[in-house]
């Protein structure tokens, strides 16, 4: 994995490890669409089949920004707002 390297320089010593006080970015997948399939490597499947709208958790640094495909930490609906204003200007 990435990590290996800074810890054996000694870089970061709070990495490679899911557990309390060490640092941890988690993405969790739903494999269930048929782009999966089949899987005889799982690694593989991920670097060739999966898709942005595959995401279904990000949990960044323990604090988790999407669950459920929810995104938690921004307001969609007044960034949808802001969007269209911005196209608005730059279209006149």
């Amino acid at each position: 994995m990435a990590y290996g390297h800074c810890r054996r320089r000694k870089s970061y010593t709070d990495l490679g490890v899911l557990a309390k006080g060490y640092r941890a970015d988690i993405v969790l997948y739903d494999v269930s669409g048929m782009h999966w399939m089949p899987r005889y490597n799982d690694l593989a499947a991920l670097v060739y089949s999966a898709n942005s709208s595959d995401v279904n958790t990000t949990i960044v640094g323990g604090k988790v920004l999407m669950k459920d495909k929810e995104l938690l930490t921004i307001d969609e609906e007044k960034l949808r707002a802001e969007i269209t204003k911005a196209q608005e200007y730059f279209s006149n």
